[in-house]
């Protein structure tokens, strides 16, 4: 046995240690060799970044990918915290080329989209090139790419003055750095003033400079860190740009080009960081004219455009159906509501229901207490149960003692009185329910075995009601039925609303509302409001249930008829109808001066009964074994703009750029 225990056992940490070195060689992770980025400041306050980054892989690689963060909610969050901080940040990006380490352009092999990451508040523009789209195991093998972009507003004026303030480094690099240079090239303008500059960093470097540019070197980078610099410029040494405002018509899913580059991603309503001079602005929408214009934009000032794009003639026809069918379905939810309740006026109301109730003096005629109850109000729930359990017992089937005041009670099985017609079906599983584990039977017990018997009653009770003839589908189906398409309705119609909704603002542009979606919502919600009184009584159904109400008006307002004397065994018979009715109490008062006395099926502690005290003991009881009807369980426990005041001041990690580099 020791030497099987021991076979297994090393079997199962050799198959760990396999599929442990597996996926050890599987994973990817990087060096990098030289990580250089070169930044030309242009005297237009734009600036061109170059980054030249090699790889140094192993494991199963795919391919490459830089993330330049655009907007991060955590940092800007950091740097509002402190007064004399400025947030850098920049407000459109253009990628120039994507090259590999040979120079070959590869912009076309280069997939450039936007990524969002909830878990960290932060959003990033991606440059991700698949090399081995299947995976290739590499032991230090070295790739790499050359990136070109130009920034453009990661200079901004901060109390009058220009102000650089950039991540130069990726911060999460993904393995360490043998060697970065970094350079910054000020524009000719600009003389460089070194005690203008402001390092940010914990990370070791050296520092050189000539006349116009700064240059860093850092040798064995951590895998993690940012490198910030800042700089103030002198006004006359860069020319802030301006910007251009516009209102444009159709307002959605249009296209904006500046000098032919799409900016359509990041702009809104506003083009940021236009530099001085003459651009071309252009205006695009699918089923409109392109709308062109030359805007002169002025250092520190603001164009304003006003774009109205005009339809082509087939738009103008799709434009015109959707106002007709946005109209039309607001004017049918009226009558999507009238043909609800017109169904209703066919479907649900009660066969041949009699206009007059008159008062009986008695139940109907082989209607035990739980059929009354479940007819009374269409639903068989625990009350009727619990009523029959009464019947039960002053029939002298069982006999109840209570064990614990108000919460738990003992039943005892008993033959019966010899003058009783016997148990139906649905009374003989209620009985069998209940002393399924022997003859007695406390309730508190109860939860561990009547909960599934209880549900099958209930489906007999409904089955009993539709096979009487009281109703052609069970009051329960019915509602289900409607209920169910009603909630179907009101979610296809929402999600309907939703959908086609933002379709048709992309395709049209303008705001508009698929309106067959509300009607299909309203026309749900109105079917949901309905399905309760959906169950129809037939002709053979009405007739009992107006008897029903007949009883139940008698039991309400007995002291009010002299036709039939009430005698104290009216009390204990009709308890149990008072139970499903949910009336005890108001039964009980009308026999407060007539009932004296202990029921016989009842044994208790008390000295003094009366109508009253029998009256709370039904309730108490019935909240006792409707409880135990219950199952047992267990318990349980934006990235750009600037913001803040005082002195010039930064942070490491802080400004635009940074974000990430590895692969996969």
């Amino acid at each position: 046995m020791k030497k099987f225990v021991f076979f297994i056992s090393f079997v199962f940490v050799t198959i760990l240690f396999h599929s442990t070195l597996s996926a050890s060689l599987k994973a990817v992770s990087f060096e990098y060799p030289e990580y250089n980025v070169d930044i030309s400041i242009n005297t237009d306050s734009s600036f061109t970044v170059t980054e030249k980054a090699v790889y140094r892989v192993y494991g199963d690689f795919h391919g490459l990918r830089r993330d330049l963060t655009l907007a991060d909610a955590r940092r800007d969050e950091l740097c509002r915290a402190a007064s004399n901080l400025y947030c850098g940040g920049f407000d459109r990006v253009v990628v120039n080329s994507v090259k590999d380490l040979s120079g070959n352009d590869i912009s076309n092999l280069i997939k450039l989209y936007v990524i969002e990451d909830e878990d960290n508040d932060k959003r990033s523009m991606r440059f991700e090139w698949e090399i081995f789209p299947n995976g290739e195991n590499q032991n230090g093998t070295q790739f790499g790419w050359i990136l070109n972009y130009t920034i453009y507003g990661g200079i901004a004026a901060v109390e009058n003055s220009p102000y650089f303030y950039w991540n130069l480094l990726p911060e999460d690099r993904s393995g360490i750095v043998d060697s970065s240079v970094i350079s910054i090239k000020l524009p000719p303008s600009a003389a460089l003033d070194i005690s203008k500059l402001k390092v940010y960093t914990d990370m070791l470097f050296r520092q050189s400079s000539t006349e116009n540019s700064i240059t860093f070197q850092l040798n064995n980078l951590p895998s993690y860190g940012p490198f910030t610099a800042a700089y103030q410029f002198e006004s006359s040494e860069i020319q802030l740009p301006g910007q251009i405002t516009y209102t444009i018509s159709p307002a959605f899913s249009y296209s904006v080009y500046l000098d032919s580059i799409d900016v359509t991603d990041q702009v809104d309503g506003v083009i940021k960081s236009v530099t001085a001079g003459q651009h071309l602005v252009r205006f695009e929408h699918i089923g409109y004219e392109t709308v062109e214009q030359l805007v002169d934009v002025e250092s520190g000032k603001t164009r304003i455009l006003d774009i109205n794009l005009k339809p082509h003639p087939w738009m103008q026809i799709l434009l015109i159906i959707n106002n007709l069918i946005c109209i039309c379905g607001c004017l049918l939810i009226p009558f999507g509501l009238l043909a609800v309740y017109m169904h209703y006026r066919k479907r649900g109301r009660d066969k041949d229901m009699p206009k007059t109730i008159i008062p009986l003096f008695k139940p109907p005629a082989n209607t035990r207490p739980y059929l009354v109850g479940s007819l009374a109000d269409e639903q068989v729930d625990r009350h009727d149960v619990v009523g029959t359990i009464i019947d039960l017992a002053y029939r002298g089937y069982l006999k109840i003692k209570e064990i614990d005041k108000n919460k738990n009670y003992e039943l005892t099985k008993l033959e019966g009185k010899s003058d009783d017609p016997g148990l139906n079906e649905i009374e003989t599983q209620i009985f069998n329910a209940l002393f399924k584990n022997g003859d007695i039977v406390q309730t508190k017990d109860l939860g561990t075995s009547f909960p599934s018997d209880y549900l099958k009653i209930q489906q007999n009770i409904y089955k009993e009601m539709v096979n009487e003839g009281y109703f052609n589908r069970a009051p329960k189906t019915t509602i289900g039925l409607y209920a169910g398409f009603g909630v179907f309705a009101v979610v296809f119609g929402f999600l309907a609303t939703i959908c086609v909704t933002t379709i048709l603002i992309t395709f049209l542009g303008v705001i508009t509302l698929f309106t067959p979606g509300i009607l299909i919502v309203f026309v749900g919600i109105a079917i949901l409001i309905i399905a309760k009184f959906m169950p129809a009584k037939t002709a053979k159904g009405s007739k009992v249930y107006a008897d029903i109400l007949g009883f139940k008006m008698y039991m309400q307002t007995a002291e009010r008829f002299t036709v039939q004397k009430l005698e104290p065994e009216h009390f204990v018979k009709y308890l149990s109808y008072a139970i499903v009715f949910k009336i005890e109490k108001e039964w009980a008062k009308k026999f407060e001066d007539i009932y004296k006395g202990q029921p016989e099926w009842f044994e208790g502690t008390n000295d003094i009964y009366n109508a009253l005290w029998v009256s709370s003991f039904a309730r108490s009881f019935s909240n006792s074994t409707t409880q135990s009807m219950m199952p047992i369980t267990s318990g349980s426990s934006s990235g750009s703009g600037w913001s803040g005041g005082g002195s010039f001041g930064g942070f490491s990690g802080g400004g635009g750029g940074g974000g990430s580099s590895g692969g996969w």
